[in-house]
């Protein structure tokens, strides 16, 4: 364990001091490391023999590496400030406290630039409708979305000279109206175009989206160098988001995605479509589509599975269709990319007692 009064601590200007979002962010980097690795260990300590040591992220990469962020709108003194807004208990009280983020270090620095001509143009504009009906603003390259209570805002937004704030690599302004936002940004309104070129095709905005591209690429390396081990005609991907694992693979390889969020299975269909190779993305939850025939009957052997589940790791009703399609067509192999040392762990226990081991695991920071 480490000494909390010997560690070796940073610190960074453009950090907002009151915000405690980040766990390590006082700490040396070779520290944060040793952290990580800890809890890896704990976490996977029954496959200590096959864990490997965490790989960290590029130098370049352990700050300013944020693509996508959502901000909260906050009004003061005719100002509007972006962050994020928190409960905290005051004398037995809950109240609740923004927090600023218009200059966190973690952001790219095209954010952290596009976020204050943001504010500044704000100022200009009618500050009590902006109060009345900004929510905040979403960002993920290339896309900047407004987010707004009411589509009256879409008058606002559609004069600005968004030229002059946009910071490429963002190029593109879009508004979606949500009254209620909390645990979901976006609703089911469409998201509609204010600003720059419309998307090639269909893009998921709403779609989930790893922000840690150099980690990420090497993941994904290892992932299809694993996958192809037993040199598979097809790639069985459940929860494929937007399908960029496809891109990865030979084109003689064939791929099937299976995806809840209809604009990522969408967007999916419009990759490799030259290939000689089957390749289809079906909208709809795995617990769902692996009890489709249509689906069972397009899984052709042999087979590689690449499971790339929420956080939460793989439900109950989704581990028992994994293990029905299995035990009818066993995969020749499997590759598991997780959010979370500790739902892997409860996975692992899962695919074990059906007979299957680990033969590697690969931490990435």
């Amino acid at each position: 364990m480490f000494d909390a009064l010997h560690l070796p601590l940073v610190e960074n200007s453009l950090c907002n001091p009151v915000c405690r979002v980040c766990h390590y962010k006082d700490l040396d980097y070779s520290v944060q490391l040793q952290r990580k690795n800890e809890w890896a260990v704990h976490q996977l300590k029954p496959w200590i023999k096959v864990l490997q040591p965490i790989v960290p992220a590029p130098e370049e990469e352990r700050l300013a590496y944020r693509s996508k962020t959502w901000m909260r709108a906050h009004f003061k003194n005719s100002e509007v400030s972006f962050g994020m807004i928190r409960s905290v208990r005051i004398q037995g009280h809950w109240e609740k406290e923004f927090i600023s983020w218009q200059s966190c270090p973690l952001h790219l620095k095209s954010i952290q630039r596009m976020v204050q001509n943001i504010r500044n143009a704000f100022l200009k504009e009618n500050f009590e409708f902006l109060e009345k009906f900004l929510v905040g603003i979403w960002m993920g390259v290339p896309h900047l979305v407004i987010l707004s209570r009411d589509p009256l805002i879409n008058g606002i937004l559609e004069n600005m000279k968004w030229s002059e704030i946009l910071v490429a690599p963002f190029n593109r302004v879009s508004v979606h109206c949500n009254k209620q936002v909390g645990r979901k940004i976006f609703g089911h309104h469409p998201i509609e175009s204010i600003y720059g070129p419309m998307s090639e095709g269909i893009y998921p905005i709403r779609a989930f989206r790893q922000i840690a591209q150099g980690l990420l690429i090497q993941a994904r390396k290892a992932a299809i160098d694993a996958l192809m081990i037993g040199r598979p005609s097809l790639v069985l991907d459940l929860f494929c988001g937007t399908g960029e694992l496809s891109t990865l693979l030979p084109p003689e390889i064939g791929w099937i995605g299976i995806e809840m969020q209809q604009e990522a299975a969408l967007y999916a269909n419009t990759l490799r479509i030259l290939g000689p190779a089957q390749h289809i993305s079906f909208v709809g939850s795995v617990e769902h589509r692996l009890r489709d025939q249509n689906v069972f009957n397009k899984i052709v052997e042999p087979y590689a599975l690449y499971l790339n589940p929420p956080r939460s790791g793989l439900s109950k009703e989704a581990l028992v269709q994994i293990f029905s399609l299995i035990h009818r067509k066993p995969p020749i192999q499997a590759v598991y990319l997780s959010c979370s040392a500790s739902s892997l762990a409860r996975d692992l226990n899962a695919f074990e007692r059906e007979g299957y081991s680990a033969q590697s695991l690969q931490p990435f920071d």
